[in-house]
């Protein structure tokens, strides 16, 4: 049983303790027979441990591990045969015995182990190390030289035959220390490695201890030469058993290219190698070190070259280190500028706010799915209410739901090209044809509530859907698909409209009817004409509403229920307002000054929304030389009060500027809207237009009647005007003056007319002449 910490040692630490330990035991053993069998079985465990670890850790090169093991193998038999007891021949140095086929067998396999090595223990070569390690083949051959081989040769202890093995001997070991040298200078004793290395250089330690005693004996106790082998083989053992022997990656490349430290301590020693020889063969050649022979014409010259060289050699690594420095400088900004251009990439083919692709990305994508022929698809998303979310919330939590959005989305699309293509328009791309249930499940998942911190959003989403079937261009597909993404908002929202034919034909038309607007903005063809508004008690003219006509050159007049939805679609309704309130302000200068006749001009809600609107207003009556209580801009409710029942501050403070001039507001159909009675004391305005529906066409029923009494009592106890719209019989007119509404006006009191026709219109009506039947 192992004591208790060597248990909570790693396999490799339990080894190399255990084989140090033995190798004192055995080094001070005095049985002979035990020490010899002892290190011989010490040594083939360290072949068998790489083994064992080659089986237990599965090393991803393990041709050099099951060499390494080879060679040790090899090495413990050599080393157990020359154990055996046997007298030299000749008197001459042991070269030559059968025993060195094992030992340069072993040498052999190390040196292919190593040579194999920096792949094995790196993932990489080591070309860098190569250079290196020839300088210190250079290095070891001349020291080995001077200090071995040519006293052995000078010796004459040698025969030829023994000179051969022995120079044999020792170009092997020169070359297993390069290239482990290699190894080393690359970086490659990573994982295990140094004790492979520690193992090695410690044999070689005790080879050369073994010469020089052989030749010159020392002194030097044998348990040191035997305690080195042995423990050099322990620690290749070790190296075996080590865990971390998987390669991560391979690379042709050193991991050092430069002059490191390690490398500059090798290049020093290899210059100190023959002055240190030369001084040892002096000492056993029995020289005098002292002689001034000696010193002036060997040791001076040697020591002035070695430092020389010394001298330059540093020079060159602190140039090597100045040139590495700015090598990695220049490897960190090409990488900065690699993190650079993927990010300024990434930001110019993906929405930055949530991530998706841009409209660049489907336009892309979009052209090559036509120009490949798939007959895929294309959904286009709007939200429905997103404004009026961003308006009572704040744009932050209008980005926050954006981005839930888009995570809805790319959950929805899967592999499909899922965009945003700016606001809270997104886009949808498969390679499948149009699918009614994609495109219904859009629908769905972006129903569900967005929870936001302590709110809980809910909008709807309208999408329109193309096939890419018999698209011809990008432009052509968006075009078309944007096209039913406004059918389905027209629709009622919250639903999906698949582009056909006529929605093609209709746009067709309203392209022709915005450019002809645009046109006629700066040329004929736009005219007001001019309703009466009378008084029912006396049937007098007190104003005129504004009803703006079009009539394109050489074309019969386009309807204003068709001409101004696209000019509200298109943003041309404020161009024609604003048009329609300075032609109608200088139209009704003549009418006010002479019979006090005012005119009522509609406002859109573009321009409501514009902060320069005020200006526009008081710019137009200063212009025409018209009082403000001479205009009464006419709105509707919707404009007013929002469909959450909240009145809009803004609108609100604006038309109280306006009032303050003297001009009046009047809600237009009023009865249709949202008729938020809550409200109407509050609001800005003067007059409330009852719309048709509230006129008692027809025959009413006393239900209706009730409603329109109602309605007519209730303005008047506010004490605001009530009009009552769309009279076209006396019966009307008659019943309306007797539920107490004070004006009126519709086809009965008069057609709209152009403004040259009001002048006789106003002598006729306001003339004295009895009140209407």
């Amino acid at each position: 049983m192992l004591p208790p910490r060597l248990r909570s040692l790693p396999s490799w630490a339990v080894y190399l303790v255990l084989g140090v330990a033995v190798t004192g035991a055995i080094t001070t053993s005095s049985h002979a027979s035990w020490a010899t069998w002892g290190a011989t079985a010490v040594q083939a465990s360290a072949g068998l441990a790489i083994i064992y670890g080659i089986r237990r850790n599965r090393p991803d090169r393990p041709l050099f591990w099951w060499l390494l093991a080879g060679g040790q193998l090899l090495y413990a038999s050599a080393q157990g045969a020359w154990r055996i007891p046997f007298e030299g021949w000749r008197g001459l140095i042991p070269f030559g015995d059968f025993t060195d086929v094992l030992y340069l067998s072993a040498l052999v396999v190390f040196i292919g182990a190593l040579a194999v090595g920096p792949r094995a223990l790196t993932g990489r070569s080591a070309w860098t190390g190569t250079l290196d390690g020839a300088a210190v083949v250079l290095g070891l051959a001349f020291g080995t030289w001077n200090l071995i081989a040519q006293p052995y040769i000078a010796s004459g202890r040698l025969d030829d035959w023994g000179i051969a093995v022995f120079l044999t001997y020792e170009g092997f070991e020169v070359l297993r220390m390069a290239l482990l040298a290699r190894i080393v200078l690359a970086g490659g004793l990573a994982q295990g490695g140094w004790l492979m290395a520690v193992g090695m250089l410690v044999q070689l330690s005790a080879d050369l201890l073994y010469g020089v005693t052989l030749l010159a004996p020392s002194g030097w106790p044998d348990s040191v030469q035997n305690a080195g082998w042995i423990i050099g083989s322990v620690c290749i053992g070790a190296a075996g058993l080590h865990p971390g022997r998987r390669v991560a990656q391979a690379d042709d490349r050193d991991s050092e290219e430069t002059l490191s430290r390690l490398r500059l301590t090798v290049f020093l020693l290899l210059l100190l190698i023959y002055p240190v020889t030369v001084c040892l063969n002096a000492v056993t050649g029995a020289g005098d070190l002292r002689s001034k022979e000696f010193l002036a014409n060997t040791m001076l010259p040697v020591l002035l070259v070695v430092a020389v060289a010394g001298v330059l050699l540093i020079r060159l690594g602190l140039l090597t280190t100045v040139a590495q420095r700015r090598t990695v400088q220049m490897r960190e900004a090409l990488t900065t500028g690699d993190v650079l251009r993927a990010r300024l990439s990434h930001e110019a083919t993906h929405d930055p706010l949530t991530g998706l692709a841009n409209r660049a990305v489907l336009t892309d994508s979009l052209t090559a799915a036509l120009a490949g022929g798939c007959p895929g698809s294309l959904l286009l998303i709007d939200l429905d209410g997103f404004k009026e979310v961003n308006d009572l919330h704040g744009h932050p939590v209008g980005d926050a739901l954006l981005c839930q959005v888009a995570d809805r989305l790319r959950r929805v699309a899967g592999d499909a090209v899922a965009a945003r293509l700016g606001g809270d328009e997104f886009a949808i791309l498969t390679s499948q044809p149009i699918d009614a249930a994609l495109a219904e499940q859009v629908v769905r998942e972006l129903a569900a509530p967005y929870p936001l911190g302590d709110l809980q959003l809910a909008v709807t989403s309208s999408v329109g859907a193309r096939g890419l079937a018999d698209g011809r261009t990008a432009a052509e597909v968006l075009r078309d698909v944007d096209l039913a993404l406004y059918a389905a908002k027209a629709d009622g929202r919250a639903c999906v409209v698949r582009f056909h034919a006529d929605l093609r034909a209709a746009w067709v038309r309203q392209t022709k009817i915005s450019q002809g607007l645009r046109a006629a903005l700066l040329g004929d063809g736009l005219a007001l004409h001019y309703q009466p508004i009378v008084d029912l008690r006396t049937g007098r003219i007190t104003a005129f509403e504004s009803l703006m006509r079009w009539t394109p050159p050489g074309e019969a007049a386009v309807p204003p229920a068709e001409f101004i939805p696209v000019a509200e679609r298109t943003g041309l309704i404020g161009d024609l307002g604003l048009w329609a309130l300075r032609t109608a302000c200088a139209d009704a200068r003549p009418w006010f000054e002479r019979y006090g006749v005012g005119v009522t001009v509609n406002v859109s809600a573009h321009q409501l929304d514009d902060p320069d609107f005020c200006v526009q207003v008081l710019d137009a009556l200063r212009t025409c030389g018209l009082p403000g209580r001479a205009l009464t801009l006419e709105i509707t409710e919707s404009m007013l009060v929002g469909a959450a029942g909240a009145m809009s501050e803004t609108v609100t403070d604006t038309l109280q500027v306006l009032r303050a001039q003297g001009i009046r507001i009047a809600i237009d159909d009023f009865g249709t809207g949202y008729s938020s009675l809550a409200y109407l004391h509050q609001l800005p305005v003067d007059v409330l237009k009852l719309d048709r529906s509230l006129t008692l066409g027809g025959e009413p029923t006393a239900q209706q009647t009730a409603i329109a009494r109602a309605v007519i009592d209730l303005g008047n106890g506010l004490e605001l005007q009530t009009v009552a719209e769309g009279i076209e019989t006396a019966g009307q007119a008659a019943q309306l003056r007797d539920l107490g509404s004070p004006r009126a006006q519709g086809y009965f009191f008069g057609r709209p007319m152009p403004a040259d026709a009001v002048p006789a219109a106003l002598a006729d009506a306001n003339a004295p002449a009895d009140a209407l039947v």
